[in-house]
This record gives structure tokens, sequence and C-alpha cells, in this order.
């Protein structure tokens, strides 16, 4: 929060700048005087009163000295025809203090946003210059909000900012026009100005909408129900008036992360806003100088929720789409991409799927006793294998089971018994299926599990005429 109300005070700062060169000449106090006698409702009382603002204005360099003339006038004169003269001169020079005393701009201002702003500022040359400059103090005075010189705006003063934001773009937009630009000033500059206005006026409002928000989100640790209640309605609102706003995302992706406990489905929303913060502004206007460490954090929140990069791209350019997630919207977690894998695969190789449950069963540390419990003298269901060796009208051959596109050497795990012994010499490598094995032994190391099976109940086993050795004859 801090350092993203230092990034924003400096482009306060810098629209100050613009504002004092669209107030062209002096404060508007000096204006109002100067405009006095075309002006018969407004009189000093007399010359004490006269010397009094005369001072005052002299001042104007030193707004600490020139507090004291305002309020010596005011103690002497409370109600002099040029109190609301008085009044906005105050506001100036509070906004000119170092530091600025944002709770007494908006005490000043607040008694002048009451009235008609065009007859306190009446004067026909520098009026509107002098609204403008007002509504720009109250603005930035405004924008402080939860700062350690406005740490807890009141109601009043919240809307009073929100009011002052709202009028300076309307009294901006209608100044700004052609007629209105001062010979000696460039296009660009005019143009650059109103801008700086403009960037000032939605900072206040951005501000007030999320100060509260970012100061739930200082504390640690965070109370989840804050960052649901406060945190991430105010986020979401601010993100309806500034859609690109990269450090708004960031901050309501960190108050979704802050209820996974209670709410783990906001993650995925947190993910989806943490990608497009990282896609607008990595450096999130300024608050985050390295621009890598919110791309790297949002893509390892993705692949630690997902197990992959596996559609990460996809997501990259959804998110440009919108600043909030569609409703509904959820990230596969890697647990449900290994389940839907899985149950792909048992599609696939039904007759796979089953030995390498029978294989986990065999192995299972917590169950030694399953062979001997639950598997031997059972007849089994059908598994498919590949034949590794076995001998010349032997009895037995070894069966492996290769995962799909295995091209190291499949590995015995079985081994079939049969009744009788074969014509021939078994085929390596024939894919055969059988079904209704029964279990006799089992070892774990070496793994070997023995099966007893009718030949007639084992499919694709081939087998090749045994070799005999030519009789050896005596010389």
């Amino acid at each position: 929060m801090q350092r993203f109300l230092r990034t924003v005070g400096g482009i306060a700062a810098f629209a100050g700048l613009a504002a004092l060169t669209i107030a062209e000449t002096a404060p508007f106090a000096r204006a109002q005087a100067a405009a006095a006698p075309q002006a018969p409702k407004r009189q000093y009382k007399d010359n004490g009163e006269y010397d009094l603002y005369s001072q005052a204005f002299k001042d104007a360099q030193t707004p600490a000295k020139q507090i004291q003339d305002l309020e010596t006038w005011a103690q002497k004169y409370p109600e002099s025809d040029y109190k609301d003269i008085r009044t906005g001169m105050l506001v100036q020079a509070y906004s000119a203090m170092n530091p600025p005393q944002p709770a007494k701009v908006l005490e000043y201002a607040s008694i002048l946003m009451a009235k008609d702003l065009k007859t306190v500022f009446d004067d026909p040359q520098d009026g509107k210059r002098q609204i403008l400059y007002f509504l720009f103090a109250a603005t930035v005075a405004s924008s402080a909000a939860g700062s350690a010189q406005l740490p807890n705006p009141t109601p009043a003063q919240v809307e009073l900012g929100r009011t002052a934001a709202t009028r300076l773009k309307e009294e901006a937009a209608a100044f700004f026009v052609p007629a209105n630009k001062p010979a000696a000033m460039s296009d660009s500059d005019w143009t650059k100005t109103r801008a700086q206005l403009d960037t000032a006026a939605d900072h206040t409002l951005l501000v007030l909408t999320i100060y509260q928000a970012e100061a739930i989100m200082a504390k640690t640790p965070r109370v989840p129900a804050d960052c649901k209640d406060v945190a991430e309605p105010a986020y979401k609102k601010a993100l309806v008036d500034h859609p690109d706003n990269a450090y708004v995302s960031y901050k309501l992706a960190q108050s979704l992360q802050c209820q996974q406990k209670e709410s783990p489905e906001k993650v995925f929303q947190a993910i989806y806003e943490y990608e497009r913060a990282a896609a607008l502004d990595p450096h999130l206007g300024g608050a985050q100088p390295d621009a890598k460490v919110v791309p790297a954090y949002a893509d390892r929140a993705y692949t630690g929720v997902h197990g992959s990069a596996e559609g990460l791209d996809e997501l990259k350019a959804q998110v440009k789409q919108s600043p909030l997630p569609p409703d509904g919207f959820k990230i596969k977690t890697a647990n449900e991409v290994a389940t839907e894998k899985q149950a792909e695969f048992e599609k696939s190789n039904p007759e796979l799927a089953m030995w390498m449950r029978i294989k986990a069963a065999l192995t299972d540390p917590a169950d030694p006793d399953y062979f001997e419990g639950k598997l031997k003298d059972t007849a089994g269901p059908k598994l498919k294998g590949v034949v590794v060796a076995g001998a010349c009208r032997a009895k037995e051959i070894t069966v492996g089971f290769p995962l799909p596109g295995q091209t190291d050497p499949v590995i015995p795990e079985v081994k079939l018994k049969f009744e009788a012994a074969l014509s021939g010499k078994p085929e390596p490598n024939a894919e055969i299926t059988f079904e209704g094995a029964v279990a006799t032994a089992f070892t774990k190391d070496p793994f070997m599990l023995t099966l007893d099976i009718e030949k007639a109940k084992v499919e694709g086993l081939k087998t090749t005429p045994c070799t005999v050795a030519a009789p050896y004859k005596k010389k």
C-alpha cells in the first residue's frame, strides 16, 4: 500500500505543477482581489481588512505564515465579504504545506463544496481556472486516504473526495477547449495538462475505493473474513471503473488467495488475476520494480495447481479479454488431470490397467498378506502381455506387461505354468491374452507371480518347431 501511495503521490505532484500552469498567474485570491472593483457585492470592511488580506497574499510562498495571516484575518473579520475567498486561500495554503495537511484541506474545502463554486470563484477572467485549482487541491488531499497523513478518513471526507474528483474531470473537460488555451502554451502541453488532471482524479477515485482493502491486505497474517467481506468486493468494484489496472488485478488475486483455505475454488480466480496483472503490466504501475517477479509467480501458481504448464498459453490469452474470469471459471487440478489420464488409460488398456492394480496390491507395504489372504488359489481376470521367454517343449513361459510405446526390454513378471508341455518353442514378444489363471505362488524380490492355466485359455501363443541336433557320426 505504501509503495502504491508513493507511486501515486508522484503522479499527483506532477499534476500539481500542471495545475499551477493552468492558474497561469498567481493563486486565485489575487484575481479575486483585482476583480473586486467590478464586484460591488464584495467590499472590504475597512483598510485594516485590506491590509490583512494584502499581508496574507504576500506570504503565499510561505504556507505556514500565510495560514497564520488568514487565521488572524478570520478572527478579526469573521463575517467578511471575502470569507469564501479566504477559505479558498486556506485550502491552497494547507495543500502547499510540506508535508501537506489533507485533513485541513478537506475541512476547508467542504465549506466551499457545499456552495455553487461559480458564485465563489466568479472572476470573469480567472474563475474557471480557480475552480480547477480548488477541485484539484481537494482531489489530491483525498488521495491520501489510508496513508499516514489521512489513515482513517470519515465518510464525509470520502464523499467529498469522490465529488471533487468527479467534478474535476467534468470541469477539466469543459475548460480544455481551444478557446481557453493560453497563446504561450503548446498544443501538446495543453493536452498533457488535461490528461494529468484526469489522472489525478482517476487515481483519487481508485484510492477511495480500495484504501480499506489495502489496509486489510497489509496485515500479517491476513484475516480471511476481511478479505472476503471487504477487500475482494472493493477490488472488484475498482476493476469495474479501472478494468486495465494491473495493480488492482494483482491485489484482487491476493484477496482471493487469502480465502483459499475456506474457499479453495477461489484459488482459480486468483491465478486468473495474477496472470492478467502480469499480462497488463508486470511493474504494477510502479509498485513492482522487477518485471520478472509477477509473471514468474503467476506461472508457478498455475503449474502448482495444474501440475504442468499445459494450457497456460491459452489462459494467458484468455485473461486479456476480461478483467474478471467468467462465472464458474476453473483450472483442472493435478489430481483431476491424473484421474482423467488414468481413466483414459484404463479405457484404452483395460487388461494392462487391471494387471497394474494387481501388481500394486501385491507390492503394497500396507497389506503384506494380500497374496496369501486374497489372491492365492483364485482365478484371475483377463490379462494381456507378451511372451518374454520359454524353453522348447517346456511346461511354463514367462510373461511381461509393457507400457504403450515402451522401447526398453520387457521385464518378466508372471510365470504361466501349463498342465502339459508345449509342442515347440514359444515365440518371444508374441502378444498373448489369457483369463482364469489361478495364482499359486509369489515372490516379491525378484518380483514374480506364478499362475496355473490351461493352454486352451491362452490366446495368441505361438510356437516354432524345436531344432533337433544332427546325430554324431564316428569317423
